[in-house]
């Protein structure tokens, strides 16, 4: 978590002007530079002329009182993971990876282990529906639209939502149309496993541009997802 504790009184006497001027470099250098963390930002700081006598403890207090203000939001930097399958073991932040995954085993138990007699027909029906308007279009926008610490969203839930059926009424005619042309054709059993295998896919690849995005963000690279206001 970036660490920005109010330590006090500024030691070195700055007039209080001085110290607006300087929390206004502060939020310049986060709007162009986008740091990580608050020693990042130190750094960027000592690299301009006109804060080259800050101290970290000064600018720690200053880092801290304009997020009091309001004026910038500090987020927790993300956990660092060794692989892509620790972060998948990381149920807090791929949660939506283990949700389409447990989605679609749903679905296939529901087809292959229950039986097609009312009322074990109701789960069966339940799944495939959103087996088929909703989980195709909603791992493949989520592959696409990617938020690791979900601060700034490119999409809201309501037009994710709407995507995701957008997306999955229109992907799985195709998918359809092209069982049409296999040997398999387009019955249940070729049906199902397509569909399963693209959302899984789909998932992987969320799940995976999610992880380098961390890692990016752990190497102090350029992230949207800190903001000043």
């Amino acid at each position: 978590m970036v660490e920005a504790t109010a330590l006090g009184a500024s030691s070195d006497g700055k007039l209080p002007s001085e110290e607006e001027r300087i929390k206004e470099l502060i939020i310049d250098t986060i709007r162009k530079e986008r740091p990580s963390s608050v020693s990042q930002l130190f750094s960027m700081l000592l690299e301009r002329s006109e804060t080259a006598d800050l101290s970290i403890t000064d600018a720690t207090r200053l880092v801290k009182e304009l997020e009091e203000e309001g004026r910038i939001r500090l987020s927790e930097l993300p956990r660092k993971y060794r692989n892509f399958s620790s972060y998948l073991f990381d149920r807090e932040r791929s949660i939506s990876f283990w949700l389409v995954i447990s989605a679609v085993v749903l679905t296939l138990a529901s087809i292959y282990a229950l039986p097609s007699e009312f009322p074990w027909v109701i789960p069966r029906w339940i799944f495939g529906s959103l087996f088929v308007i909703f989980l195709p279009g909603y791992a493949f926008v989520d592959a696409l639209f990617v938020d690791p610490l979900n601060k700034k969203k490119e999409l809201d839930q309501i037009e994710r939502f709407a995507l995701s059926i957008g997306m999955s009424l229109a992907l799985v005619p195709l998918v359809g149309l092209l069982l049409n042309y296999t040997p398999f054709g387009i019955r249940l059993e070729p049906i199902a496993a397509s569909l399963s295998t693209f959302t899984i896919f789909c998932a992987i690849a969320a799940a995976y541009r999610k992880f380098t995005r961390l890692s990016e963000i752990e190497e102090g690279k350029p992230s949207s997802n800190q903001d000043s206001t």
